[in-house]
């Protein structure tokens, strides 16, 4: 069975540390993963390049789909 769902991709950034991507759901699909999905990038990423990341993500990536 897979599910599948619609995300939006957000640069988020941990305390002094390289910032990062989350996958966050949006409303009103079915898939419900039991946590958070997020993407770790390379040593010495700035944030800006991260917000330029998500926004690429979010411009070429549809959804995830999830299969047991």
């Amino acid at each position: 069975m897979t599910d599948r769902a619609d995300f939006t991709f957000v640069a988020k950034k941990y305390h002094q540390r390289t910032p990062w991507i989350a996958a966050e759901q949006l409303a009103g699909d079915k898939l419900v993963l039991p946590g958070l999905i997020g993407f770790d990038l390379a040593p010495g990423t700035t944030f800006e390049q991260a917000k330029e990341i998500a926004d690429y993500m979010r411009k070429h990536i549809r959804g995830i789909h999830y299969t047991i």
